[in-house]
C-alpha cells in the first residue's frame, strides 16, 4: 500500500510514526507495507480487517428491485452484468476497466448480452477526462456504462452478477465487502491488497497482477455458469455474515484499545481516521466522499469503552484505519 502512504508525505509519516503506540492494519498487506517500508516492528501492529454492517446495507437495497434497476439501465432481464465501484483514478483501475470491457467485446462469442458498468464520481482532472474520452470512443461498441457517483450504489451492485475489483492498490476495499452482502462474488488481482486475502477466503477469484486478458478470459469462461456465480455468491455472503461484519470486529477494537487504556488507567486514549485523499487535495471537505468524520482526532475514556464497539465504524479505505497513540497528539496537517 505503498503509494496511498506516501500520498501523506515524508513529515506526516514521520509525526505519525513518532506519535503512535500502536497501529490497527486493516489487512495483512497493509501490516507488511508498515513492517517493510514504513519500518514499524510486527509488535505495534495489529491487523482488523474493515467490516460492514448488513443490516444497513440489506435495508438500503429494498426500494429497487433487481428488474426495475436493470431497466432503467437499459439492460435486459437476460443481460450479465460486471459492475466496478470506486473513485474515477488510476489506482482503483478504471484504465483497467474499461480495457476488460474491450477485451470481452471484441473476444465474447456467446450471443448472451453482456453489460460493464462502473459507479462513482467522475472528476475533472487530465487522468479523468483522458479515460472519460476513452470510453466514450468505445461505449457504444462495447456495452459499457460509466454510471457516475449515486447516492445509493446497493441497488445496483444487487442488480449486477459480478462485482470486478481491477484496483491496483486497495488496502482493503470496503465496496468488495459490501457487495459481498449482497451475494455478489468479487473478481480481483493478486497482489493488489487486502482482495487477495478475502477472495482467497471464499470471498470471489483472483487473476494475476494487471493480467487484464486473463481477467476478461475468466469472466467468457465462467460467467455464462450460473451455479458457479451463485455458490461463490453465496460464500461471499456467509463470508461477511461470519466475519467481516461489526459485530464480529467491533469488539476486537474495543478489546485493543482497552488493553492500551489498562496501561495508564488515568489517561485518555486517542484515536483518529486516516482517509486517502482525492484528487483535489488533502483535507477533510476534499475528502467528504470517504465519510470522514467532523474530527478526525477523537478521545475515549475508561467509561466510554463499552460504546467503542457500536459506534467505531469503518468508512471509508484507509492505510492505517486506526492509531492509538498520545492524547495530546494534534493529527499532523494534510493540507
Amino acid at each position: 500500500m505503498g503509494c496511498t502512504i506516501d500520498l501523506y508525505g515524508d513529515e506526516n509519516i514521520r509525526e505519525v510514526k513518532n506519535h503512535t503506540v500502536h497501529f490497527i492494519a486493516c489487512s495483512n498487506s497493509t501490516a507488511a507495507e508498515l513492517i517493510q517500508m514504513q519500518r514499524i516492528v510486527a509488535d505495534r501492529i495489529s491487523v482488523i480487517p474493515e467490516a460492514v454492517i448488513p443490516e444497513d446495507i440489506f435495508c438500503k437495497t429494498q426500494p429497487q428491485t433487481v428488474s426495475q434497476i436493470r431497466n432503467a439501465l437499459g439492460f435486459s432481464p437476460e443481460a450479465l452484468v460486471v459492475t466496478g465501484c470506486g473513485t474515477f483514478d488510476l489506482r482503483k483501475g478504471v484504465d483497467l476497466f474499461i480495457q476488460l470491457a474491450e477485451f470481452c467485446a471484441r473476444k465474447k462469442q456467446a450471443s448472451r448480452e453482456l453489460q460493464f458498468l462502473w459507479i462513482g464520481s467522475i472528476g475533472d482532472d487530465p487522468n479523468s477526462n483522458m479515460l472519460r474520452r476513452d470510453a466514450r470512443k468505445l461505449e457504444s461498441s462495447l456495452n459499457l456504462r460509466l454510471l457516475g457517483e449515486v447516492e445509493n450504489p446497493y441497488p445496483y451492485i444487487a442488480a449486477s452478477d459480478l462485482f470486478c475489483l481491477p484496483s491496483r492498490e486497495d488496502p482493503f476495499p470496503l465496496v468488495m465487502l459490501e457487495a459481498g452482502t449482497l451475494g455478489k462474488p468479487t473478481l480481483a488481482f493478486e497482489q493488489s491488497g487486502g482482495a487477495e486475502e478475502y477472495c482467497g477466503l471464499g470471498g470471489g477469484f483472483l487473476v494475476p497482477y494487471l493480467d487484464v486478458a486473463g481477467m476478461g478470459t475468466w469472466i467468457l469462461d465462467h460467467l455464462m455458469d450460473r451455479n458457479t456465480i451463485s455458490t461463490a455468491g453465496q460464500s461471499a455472503k456467509r463470508l461477511i455474515l461470519d466475519r467481516y461484519n461489526m459485530n464480529a470486529t467491533g469488539p476486537e477494537f474495543a478489546d485493543l484499545i482497552a488493553r492500551f487504556m489498562r496501561l495508564n488507567a488515568k489517561a485518555a486514549v486517542g484515536f483518529s481516521q486516516v482517509f486517502v485523499p482525492n484528487i483535489k487535495g488533502y483535507s477533510e471537505e476534499s475528502s467528504v466522499q470517504k465519510q470522514v468524520t467532523a474530527s478526525r482526532w477523537n478521545r475515549i475514556t475508561g467509561e466510554d469503552t463499552d460504546s467503542v464497539a457500536r459506534d467505531l465504524r469503518i468508512t471509508g479505505e484507509f492505510a492505517l484505519i486506526l492509531s492509538i497513540g498520545l492524547p495530546s497528539l494534534r493529527y499532523p496537517k494534510l493540507s
